[in-house]
């Protein structure tokens, strides 16, 4: 059974640590410590990666040449690989999380259950969080447009602003609350595979602790982006050392590190989700 590791408000009794079964070291891990003690559960538990090659490797086939299959048909394929890597593994390193930082010993059809059990909220979460982000952008387009009309109709001094700066800061303007609504909503799958949480309270938690954790979370996803971007920044570069038959090599391996490093990071997300749930009072 995988433990629920919920917020204070929501458990019944006593809502310290010793009654929530949270370990007190999982409190003081700093970032850097978090991040070494994901990559141990690689070594501790070979099952994740027992899942996560299986999935990238068939990624790499499904980009090959070497399946004589229809474009609809790998695109199918390539869709369910990849909810597989990014959706169901990263709810099961969550169940891992969950039992390691609580001490409970969760056995792998327990963590396989706990992942496809938890596909439902997800998959309700998913339509929640488009739900914002269209929200989002209808009020983005309608604020755009009031913009543009105040500025048509501005002075002539104001409507000589070159068009280049004009569209940079339409772009800028638009993509702001994007991507400070994907900072806010970052740790809703764990609020929903570690806490399990429905929907929306997953929503409501991520909001909440990005709010009181939301300088580690930066830092955490500039690791990220450093690394796994870097990864695959590697992977389209079309030639290496002026060897072009190394390309695609270097590219699918380069590809595939990136994608094993981002199951890295799915630890790194629960321990936060963890630290921040059992750290906000309120």
């Amino acid at each position: 059974m995988v433990p629920a590791i919920k917020d204070r408000r929501d458990v019944d009794g006593c809502a310290c640590l010793q009654c929530r079964s949270v370990t007190a070291a999982t409190t003081r891990r700093t970032i850097l410590e978090s991040v070494l003690w994901s990559a141990t559960l690689l070594r501790s538990y070979p099952s994740i990666l027992a899942f996560a090659i299986p999935f990238v490797l068939t990624r790499r086939l499904l980009e090959s040449s070497l399946l004589s299959l229809s474009p609809l048909v790998i695109g199918l394929f390539e869709g369910a690989i990849t909810f597989g890597l990014f959706v169901f593994l990263r709810a099961y390193v969550g169940a891992i999380v969950a039992g390691e930082l609580t001490d409970v010993q969760v056995s792998v059809t327990d963590r396989v259950r706990h992942g496809l059990g938890r596909l439902p909220a997800l998959f309700g979460l998913a339509l929640v969080a488009v739900g914002l982000f269209f929200g989002v952008w209808m009020l983005a387009t309608v604020v755009s447009m009031i913009g543009v009309g105040a500025v048509l109709a501005a002075p002539i001094e104001l409507s000589m602003v070159p068009p280049a700066v004009g569209f940079g800061a339409l772009v800028v303007f638009v993509s702001l609350p994007f991507l400070y609504l994907i900072f806010k909503i970052w740790i809703a799958m764990e609020a929903c595979i570690v806490g399990q949480y429905g929907p929306l309270e997953s929503v409501r938690v991520s909001w909440r602790i990005t709010g009181n954790y939301g300088r580690k979370l930066l830092v955490i996803l500039v690791g990220l982006v450093g690394s796994v971007g870097f990864l695959y920044a590697v992977a389209f570069v079309p030639d290496v050392g002026g060897a072009s038959t190394l390309g695609p090599v270097v590219s699918a391996v380069a590809t595939s590190v990136g994608e094993i490093t981002s199951v890295v990071w799915f630890g790194v997300y629960g321990h936060l989700y963890v630290q921040g749930i059992v750290g906000v009072d309120g």
